[in-house]
């Protein structure tokens, strides 16, 4: 499947994403943030870590484009899939910390419109 993602893909896979970070999984992700502290201090764990990170970059890039993970090309999964990861990563810090005032799927993708607006031209 090609590029097919539209403004209501991207909401709903916002709103997945968010609903994941929700009280019933705070365990797991609190689990996933712990494993990243410890592969500081643990070369073997910091290697399984760095792997998982480059899966969920391509898995990112996967859902932001709606492009199999095997035909995606390396740019896209550097690119797209790193920013959607570091995003993803920074809204679930939001959530499990301070869930009340941490943006909505609505948000991020207004968010997301606005930052656009303030991008450079390419060179």
């Amino acid at each position: 499947m090609g590029p097919s993602t539209g403004a209501a893909d991207l909401d709903a896979l916002w709103r997945r994403l968010i609903e994941a970070f929700s009280v019933n999984n705070k365990t797991f992700w609190l689990a996933n943030l712990e494993t990243v502290l410890r592969a500081q201090r643990d070369p073997e764990l910091r290697e399984q870590v760095a792997a998982g990170l480059r899966q969920g970059r391509s898995g990112m890039a996967r859902e932001v484009t709606g492009t199999a993970e095997t035909e995606l090309p390396e740019a896209t999964i550097r690119t797209v899939g790193s920013v959607q990861l570091a995003l993803v990563s920074g809204l679930m810090m939001q959530h499990l910390t301070d869930p009340e005032s941490a943006p909505t799927a609505d948000e991020v993708l207004a968010g997301l419109r606005a930052m656009a607006t303030y991008l450079p031209e390419e060179a």
